[in-house]
């Protein structure tokens, strides 16, 4: 029972410091994982969204490609890109059931170390129920991914 407890932790503090060693949203050095021809998302400091074709940046702007030829457009006026990417359905939905069945599983597990009697049909269903849940969260989760997000000191105040 205490070696279970001490895994939740454990596995949530390891978590934290992963998402710690990536580079900040904040950083425009973010726009290298991009190349040339990437579908990608900018939305300027008014909101709007723009979707384009990535093709190169500078220190100072992004340069991207729409219908309608080559446009530039300043870094302080870049809110955030996003990639635009193909529609993963099966890989997300399965992260969403090993998610769901990880978390499940270890909620489970836990409630049948102290439990007394028989638990392992109740057991059985809450994991199945976990996976199921996470199935339907993984396919409907959406296929962006947040590459750049401008700094609160460069946000401009709503009018």
């Amino acid at each position: 029972m205490a070696k279970t407890a001490a895994l939740v932790p454990a596995s949530l503090l390891t978590i934290a410091c992963m998402s710690l060693a990536q580079e900040p949203l904040s950083s425009w050095k973010n726009l290298t994982q991009l190349k040339e021809g990437d579908r990608i998302e900018v939305i300027n400091m008014e909101i709007k969204q723009i979707r384009v074709r990535f093709v190169s940046f500078s220190n100072e702007s992004i340069f991207f490609r729409t219908g309608k030829g080559e446009t530039v457009m300043k870094r302080e006026d870049v809110y955030r890109v996003l990639t635009r990417e193909k529609p993963r359905r099966a890989h997300s939905t399965l992260i969403g059931i090993c998610i769901g069945g990880g978390i499940t599983g270890t909620l489970g597990g836990i409630a049948a170390a102290t439990a007394t009697g028989p638990v392992a049909g109740f057991v059985a269903a809450f994991v199945g129920a976990g996976v199921g849940i996470g199935a339907l969260i993984g396919a409907a989760l959406p296929v962006h991914t947040e590459i750049y997000r401008a700094p609160e000191r460069l946000k401009r105040p709503k009018k």
